[in-house]
């Protein structure tokens, strides 16, 4: 059974809207992830289309689909913790997320930005050589 991890996307899933400096800030939505372990957010980022990335440290199995669908990520070693990226659109509706991670070691995801293109780029660290499969992607070690 799933327990529903206090992620409250203070992190990536509060979006606020702002037309000018002096008006107020709206609340948008809120989203959490659910699994069978933790999951701690340490960064999260806006890109200009609205979408909401964000990244962190994960262990076990976590469901990075706020909505009803399903979208599970499982770290490669379940004693340590792997990074997560995760993206959500501007209504908080799942994009995509994936785990990066290695064997005997903590990896953890600390920063994440984009740029204008909405291309993303996450720093963090890998203590032993991680294993990552994503298309059209590049990672820089």
């Amino acid at each position: 059974m799933k327990k529903q991890i206090l992620f409250f996307l203070t992190l990536a899933a509060i979006s606020f809207t702002t037309r000018s400096q002096s008006q107020p800030l709206y609340f948008q939505w809120a989203a959490a992830f659910q699994g069978n372990s933790t999951s701690t957010p340490r960064s999260l980022a806006v890109c200009p289309n609205g979408d909401v990335l964000s990244t962190g440290s994960f262990s076990d199995t976590v469901d990075f689909d706020p909505g009803p669908g399903i979208a599970e990520v499982t770290t490669i070693d379940y004693q340590f913790g792997d990074l997560f990226v995760a993206r959500l659109d501007a209504s908080g509706n799942y994009v995509n997320a994936f785990g990066i991670g290695g064997i005997d070691e903590q990896d953890e995801g600390n920063n994440i930005l984009t740029d204008a293109q909405n291309n993303v780029y996450s720093a963090g660290f890998f203590i032993t050589r991680p294993t990552l499969t994503l298309p059209h992607s590049t990672l820089l070690t």
